[in-house]
């Protein structure tokens, strides 16, 4: 594209003469060769790492953006599944914060979106986690966020979900004290799980649990790595599960917790996710929590006047 300028030119302090002006065009770096979508690099097999760059790339008319606050600076690469099964895609390794999407599609302008994330540089790459289909062509773009661009490190590996990754697949646990830990690192969302908080990271776990007595518990995510919600139903699908209690809290002061009031052999559903991307170790307790003494109105507790100050 051409630019026409304008440019003037004075002399300093009233001083007049001969002027010689000489511009030098500084030649801009070529984009890198899978900028455009038609010039996607192929990925051959699993598992595979890849480098490439995303400086000076572009975005092409009628291409999706990636999120919000991508830059608009997309690479892609081909990959085409083998066989059916969970596949994990992270840009680990690269030098800033990156955006990671996942399309079918034969056009930049007809990509249906498979799975999409993004992650920082410094301590949460973007990493994805998807069921391929074998045979399916799949179209990985990279961007980064709020205008970085810079060098890329691509990682694709087979996954292996978590055991309750889905609630029809969901763990049990019983009694009245009872404590897991877990990982939704490679766990994905449901399409019918619920949305108990807006921002979950898509990657939720599921336990069920039935009250050996009418009691109040507390539920908490004591001891978790990661910032998590929690929620607890009832119901016997995803379909028609009724929340009973819910929390949000993060990893490093305040773990979500919540009290339970439950009634004997019930069974109730306690659904666990990250918060705005996060996913990791996670650890889940159920404990025997007796209201304090002065929980009603009725058993309030006085206060006693120990001193008094006198100015």
């Amino acid at each position: 594209m051409l630019f026409r300028s304008q440019i003037a030119v004075d002399g300093l302090n009233g001083a007049n003469g001969l002027l010689k002006l000489r511009i030098d065009p500084t030649p801009q770096p070529p984009p890198p060769p899978n900028d455009a979508f038609t010039n996607r690099i192929e990925i051959a097999a699993l598992p595979a790492l890849v480098f490439g760059a995303n400086t000076n790339a572009s975005r092409e008319p009628g291409e999706l953006a990636f999120g919000p606050s991508a830059s608009g600076s997309t690479v892609w690469w081909r990959w085409r599944a083998a066989a059916n099964g969970p596949v994990a895609v992270s840009t680990a390794g690269a030098a800033f914060d990156t955006f990671i999407a996942v399309f079918t599609g034969s056009a930049a302008t007809n990509l249906q979106p498979v799975a999409v994330a993004s992650g920082f540089a410094c301590c949460s790459q973007a990493r994805v986690i998807f069921d391929a289909v074998g045979g399916r062509d799949y179209a990985i773009g990279v961007d980064g966020l709020n205008g970085q661009e810079g060098a890329i490190t691509l990682n694709l590996n087979a996954a292996a979900r978590p055991p309750n990754d889905r609630f029809v697949d969901r763990l049990h646990l019983a009694g009245s004290h009872a404590f897991t830990t877990a990982n939704n690192a490679d766990a994905s969302a449901d399409p019918d799980d619920p949305t108990p908080f807006s921002g979950l990271s898509r990657k939720s776990l599921w336990w069920d649990w039935t009250a050996p007595a009418t009691a109040r518990y507390s539920i908490s995510l004591q001891g978790s790595s990661i910032n998590a919600a929690l929620a607890v139903y009832l119901g016997n699908s995803p379909g028609n599960l009724v929340l009973e209690e819910k929390a949000v809290g993060d990893a490093c002061c305040s773990p979500a917790r919540t009290a339970l009031d439950a009634f004997a052999n019930v069974r109730y559903f306690l659904f666990v996710d990250g918060i705005n991307g996060s996913a990791g170790p996670i650890s889940l307790s159920i404990s025997n929590a007796p209201p304090p003494v002065n929980d009603n109105f009725s058993l309030r507790s006085p206060l006693v006047e120990i001193g008094r100050a006198h100015v």
